[in-house]
């Protein structure tokens, strides 16, 4: 709750207001990563803070690891064509980020 009124970023935040604050860059602040919203799976070092850490790590993080480890390799050995055939749509979220569609196609 914002205790006094204040203003952010050209936003008026008044006293008694509720704020929710958000690491809203980690894994793509451009400060830290050259390209940040290029999606790189070979980056390294790559200290993200996308699941966050100890006591409020997300749960759900080996699972969401694991989709990508099992599906990747799959579609590289059997959709070599694999391509985007769009414009990838994003979930305007400032908390979950992720896509709402990615257009692909493959080259027959």
């Amino acid at each position: 709750m914002c205790v006094r009124a204040t203003e952010l970023a050209g936003a008026p935040i008044a006293t008694g207001d509720t704020v929710t604050v958000l690491l809203g860059s980690a894994c793509r602040d451009g400060a830290r990563f050259p390209a940040p919203d290029a999606l790189r799976l070979d980056r390294h070092p790559n200290p993200h803070l996308a699941f966050g850490r100890g006591p409020h790590a997300c749960l759900g993080q080996p699972l969401h690891l694991a989709q990508p480890r099992a599906t990747l390799p799959h579609l590289s050995r059997h959709q070599a064509g694999l391509r985007l055939a769009g414009t990838p749509h994003r979930e305007p979220n400032p908390v979950l980020r992720g896509l709402i569609s990615l257009p692909l196609s493959t080259a027959a």
